[in-house]
């Protein structure tokens, strides 16, 4: 790999099925983050079969997994039987096989809790605390869940839920970007506890669009600070689609060069 962090992206770069995807990215990137879903009418939860599939391709190819939950986990559904618990239940027990590097799950920031003025964020912490709990005893690893920042709350909110739980942080730069915020003084709070960054650029009011769109100046400083300081953790270009992600991994191949001082690489061939 080109790069000196541990890359990743999303398995929705093609217009494939997981396996697919995860073998035409090989060779790009070190991770990806599986994107689940399942409803009434369709699913790409894995079969036995496809399991199968990822577990060799990330053995032949050295790739490592994240595992996205696909629904925002409001406060107050930590009942086992609550459809959103069920959901992550079944995606956890699902995708063990695959020893995934972490998962990653919202808490909602839309519920009567965490809206307005009047926002009871004590009271969201207390029950989101609880959601938090539920899902640690299901994966066994409370470092494996990663709560993740959200433009629609402050990520001042979540804060108090990492020191209280031995849970771990996804970093979304992006997200803070959109809201004006700069990523690293936060990173620095939390470092030791920042297992995945999502990575992606922001446009008028748009988020997770390509990097190209990302002054290089704010991106390769944030960037810097995750090589000078040693991160070993997953940088995940949460984009879809191929003509966002190439162009994004374009301009990590300017950073690489930036940060390394060598040669530039050479471009992806879009496989």
């Amino acid at each position: 790999m080109p790069f000196p962090v541990r890359l990743g992206t999303t398995s929705y770069i093609f217009p494939a099925g997981l396996v697919e995807n995860v073998q035409r990215l090989a060779g790009l990137v070190d991770d990806i983050e599986l994107i689940l879903f399942e409803t009434e009418t369709a699913s790409n939860m894995p079969t036995p079969r496809i399991l199968e599939d990822l577990i060799a391709e990330a053995e032949r190819n050295r790739l490592s997994y994240t595992v996205h939950f696909p629904l925002d986990l409001p406060p107050g559904a930590d009942d086992p039987n609550a459809a959103p618990m069920r959901m992550v239940q079944r995606i956890i027990a699902c995708t063990r096989p695959l020893r995934p590097w972490a998962y990653i799950a919202h808490l909602d920031g839309v519920n009567e809790y965490a809206r307005g003025p009047a926002a009871n964020w004590e009271r969201w912490r207390k029950e989101g605390r609880a959601l938090l709990e539920r899902i640690i005893a299901w994966c066994g690893d409370p470092r494996l869940i990663c709560v993740e920042n959200l433009v629609r709350f402050p990520y001042e909110a979540i804060l108090p839920l990492l020191d209280d739980l031995p849970i771990s942080f996804c970093l979304d730069a992006g997200h803070l970007w959109l809201k004006g915020d700069n990523p690293i003084p936060l990173y620095r709070m939390y470092r030791d506890r920042v297992r995945v960054v999502h990575l992606h650029g922001v446009r008028d009011n748009e988020d997770h669009v390509s990097l190209e769109h990302m002054p290089r100046d704010v991106l390769f400083a944030f960037l810097d600070e995750l090589l000078q300081s040693g991160y070993d953790g997953v940088v995940t270009l949460e984009v879809v689609g191929m003509d966002h992600f190439f162009s994004s991994w374009r301009v990590m191949l300017e950073w690489a060069q930036h940060a390394q001082g060598g040669g530039r690489p050479s471009p992806p061939a879009r496989a």
